[in-house]
């Protein structure tokens, strides 16, 4: 069921990202048409413009002319909205894993997700793109909520994680009404954990137990990335797809884990720079490589963290949830 919604979710991707190249590609063809068409004013003969001349009345006996070249002035690139509060509301699966605990199965669950944040966005005033950064505080519930797929030989779990995480990414503004987003995020969290049954006789040597002390009924530390496309309509409503990734720690090694952060925060950083020539060259093709570049990163660093998760440091792996979710956000 999992690699179904994987496959689905990157079908969307795939199609939003081609149509949205197609639209943006047309529109701009439709605006370099439109320049040849209609030349701009500084293509045009101005005979006396105002600002060129400066008249001077200041008594009858002086009457001064004043020839003055002003700069024209450049308007800005963007167009910076106010903030906005928002409420999101999403729906998914969820597979628990640990390196620990390879020889186990534990049973899929499902997440229910509520968000409540703010997003500040501003449009760029010589294409389609639009840049959006997001803060927000989220709580997920992970439950079998009348799960069928459900196999009693399974480990069950009810888990619950509260955090908080900021994002940006980029997008589309089609028109008033439409909009196509593309938004990075990546956070802290703490999860409560409970295993059902806590004890468990290993599958590979029937005298040993194992038990999940360290995680069962207990607060732990953990951080997660998410990766979401989002359809927004009617400027207060929005459809979205996303991707997340958990880790939640045995314990919190911080000085092992600070070292980690400044890695990836490095990577990050010179994607950005990147991805920032990108969007001076072709900004249409922005908002889809700053989504699967920065996806592709944080991926391939998790991966390396599921066997220690304090990568590059030798430490113990984490539990990890993967969470496919869809969902709705209302804009206020």
């Amino acid at each position: 069921m999992q690699k179904f919604y994987k496959l689905f979710v990157s079908a969307i991707f795939i199609f939003i990202a081609g149509f949205t190249l197609v639209l943006a590609q047309e529109n701009t063809n439709q605006e370099s048409k439109n320049k040849k068409q209609n030349p701009s004013d500084s293509e045009k003969v101005q005979i006396l413009p105002d600002s060129d001349f400066d008249f001077n009345f200041d008594d009858e006996d002086n009457f001064n002319i004043n020839f003055s070249f002003h700069k024209k002035e450049q308007k800005p690139d963007w167009t910076y909205l106010p903030e906005k509060p928002y409420i999101s509301l999403f729906w998914g699966n969820s597979v628990l894993k640990n390196k620990d605990f390879n020889n186990l199965n534990f049973n899929d669950n499902n997440q229910v997700y509520l968000a409540l944040g703010y997003y500040h966005r501003k449009e760029h005033n010589k294409s389609l793109l639009t840049k959006t950064s997001v803060s927000e505080f989220y709580i997920s519930n992970f439950d079998e909520f009348g799960n069928t797929s459900s196999n009693n030989n399974k480990i069950k779990t009810k888990n619950w994680s509260a955090g908080f995480d900021w994002g940006k990414g980029y997008g589309y503004k089609f028109s008033n009404y439409l909009g196509l987003n593309f938004i990075f995020k990546e956070g802290l969290n703490w999860s409560y954990m409970q295993f059902n049954p806590n004890n468990y006789i290993s599958p590979v040597n029937s005298s040993d137990t194992i038990n999940f002390n360290t995680y069962n009924e207990a607060l732990r530390f953990g951080e997660h990335f998410e990766s979401v496309a989002s359809i927004e309509v009617l400027k207060y409503f929005a459809i979205s797809a996303s991707y997340e990734r958990i880790n939640v720690y045995p314990r919190h090694l911080f000085w092992y884990w600070a070292g980690g952060k400044i890695i990836e925060a490095a990577g990050q950083g010179l994607l950005t720079e990147f991805i920032n020539e990108i969007q001076k060259y072709s900004p249409e093709f922005t908002p889809i490589f700053n989504i699967l570049l920065k996806t592709g990163f944080s991926y391939g660093i998790y991966e390396l963290r599921r066997k220690n998760m304090n990568w590059p440091f030798d430490t113990a792996p984490p539990f990890t949830f993967e969470n496919v979710k869809f969902g709705m956000t209302f804009i206020f």
